[in-house]
């Protein structure tokens, strides 16, 4: 039900966060969705550290399952679109870069605790329900000096959500978890089309095909199916659970 910031805009936003570690000597914790935004991430530190040869707080990235998925980008780096291939026509490896330290065993994961900040830890799941950025939130969640940084949309209910949305503690496995940490989040980095991808994406079909809702919040439901009615007059309709349609 909305279009995404601009890209810069996004980025900027990113680094500002980053080059607090610096000046605060503190952790930065970011969630990571294993797919899409990890390597949007990677990408954007990437251009930043070899751009800035001074900065040298170290990125630990602390997810099994981005690693192994950045390893296919990797393999099928002809496929990656076209601001991908500009700057791989500079730079080799878009998703490495001085600092970056790979964790993907679990006695690596626990050594990041012993390494003195400034740092940066970069973590899944993506909505904190689950992987190795509970433990992280465990140790440094209750520091004020921190930030804890949520890369895209957060369901409600989830960890995540809590947290961006004033959660002043939180349950780790029984024992309660304070928050004083800044917690932030940057929804722009979505792996997901935004409204208006989604209508130019329609707008090829013709024919007036009947669309089919059936995945996302009530509120942004409601609103794209009133845009597709405003802006393509396709007939629309908002399925309910376990709604049973015919398709002819």
């Amino acid at each position: 039900d909305r279009d995404h910031v601009d890209t810069k805009e996004r980025e900027k936003k990113l680094l500002e966060t980053v080059q607090r570690t610096v000046l605060k000597n503190s952790v930065l914790l970011i969630s990571l969705f294993a797919i899409e935004r990890t390597q949007d991430i990677l990408a954007v530190l990437n251009n930043y550290y070899e751009r800035h040869l001074d900065f040298r707080v170290p990125v630990y990235l602390d997810s099994p399952m981005a690693l192994a998925a950045t390893r296919v980008y990797r393999q099928y780096r002809d496929w990656l679109n076209q601001k991908a291939q500009d700057e791989l026509a500079l730079d080799r490896d878009i998703f490495d870069f001085p600092h970056l330290r790979i964790t993907s065993e679990l006695a690596q994961s626990k050594n990041i605790n012993l390494a003195p900040g400034p740092k940066i830890i970069l973590a899944g799941s993506g909505m904190a329900e689950g992987g190795r950025i509970l433990h992280h939130l465990a140790r440094y969640a209750p520091d004020p000096k921190n930030d804890i940084l949520f890369m895209g949309h957060q369901v409600t209910g989830t960890l995540g959500h809590k947290l961006i949305n004033g959660a002043f503690d939180f349950d780790y496995f029984g024992k309660i978890i304070p928050v004083e940490a800044s917690v932030e989040q940057i929804d722009a980095f979505s792996a997901h089309a935004d409204q208006q991808e989604l209508l130019d994406w329609l707008a090829h079909l013709g024919n007036k095909p009947q669309i089919l809702l059936n995945h996302g919040n009530k509120e942004a439901l409601e609103n794209f199916k009133k845009k597709i009615s405003e802006k393509l007059d396709f007939p629309t309709k908002i399925l309910a659970q376990q709604e049973e349609i015919e398709l002819k």
